[in-house]
């Protein structure tokens, strides 16, 4: 969040932003019938928010009807696009203005966002 009075003297609202990172991914979404196709999706999911293991492979017997239960979506992405916004519209003036108030505020965020402006000037 960029304050009105980051980069305006005249004490103006209009100044006031935000700063950001996006991405967009287009493309198709299918439903995954194969069931070691899901059974492969599903162990990804494991593998990231249980990474130490301790529990049975996904392959194993005791999880096929839980498995067919359960819908499993593929996104096959055909386009992404990215978009940033980081002052990069800014007078070279106003552009120092808001670097400074971020490193007055000096959040992590501040921090972040100061190397993103003068990486993307």
């Amino acid at each position: 969040m960029i304050q009105s009075y980051f980069g305006d003297k005249e004490a103006l609202a209009c100044a006031a932003t935000h700063f950001f990172k996006s991405v967009c991914c287009d493309g198709k979404i299918t439903i995954v019938e194969n069931y070691e196709e899901k059974v492969k999706a599903l162990a990804l999911i494991m593998k990231k928010f249980q990474p130490e293991g301790q529990y049975k492979p996904l392959a194993d017997e005791i999880y096929r009807k839980m498995i067919n239960a359960t819908e499993v979506f593929r996104f096959d992405i055909e386009e992404i696009v990215a978009k940033i916004k980081v002052g990069q519209n800014l007078s070279e003036e106003k552009f120092n203005l808001v670097i400074e108030s971020l490193e007055n505020r000096g959040t992590p965020t501040d921090k972040l966002t100061i190397k993103f402006m003068k990486e993307f000037r």
